[in-house]
């Protein structure tokens, strides 16, 4: 089992591709449930103290694809 931040889709969209710290960005995906989830590592590195309130949400299950179905793009963001 997985756990990553769970995000609402306003949070993922205020966030995706925005500079964590120097040459680093948050990278968000989708689990297989569809929903918005980014990695708590990122959130650990981030230098940013635009996004410190990351640090503040609980953990949630991650449920990843298939590998097959992540070969076809399932899981990317596209806002």
């Amino acid at each position: 089992m997985y756990k990553h931040i769970k995000l609402t889709e306003e949070q993922a969209k205020k966030i995706h591709l925005k500079q964590l710290h120097l040459d680093w960005a948050f990278l968000v995906t989708k689990d297989a449930n569809e929903q918005y989830f980014v990695d708590p590592y990122q959130v650990e590195q981030c230098t940013n103290a635009e996004f410190d309130w990351l640090k503040e949400l609980p953990l949630s299950e991650y449920v990843p694809y298939e590998a097959e179905a992540q070969l076809q793009g399932s899981g990317s963001v596209n806002f």
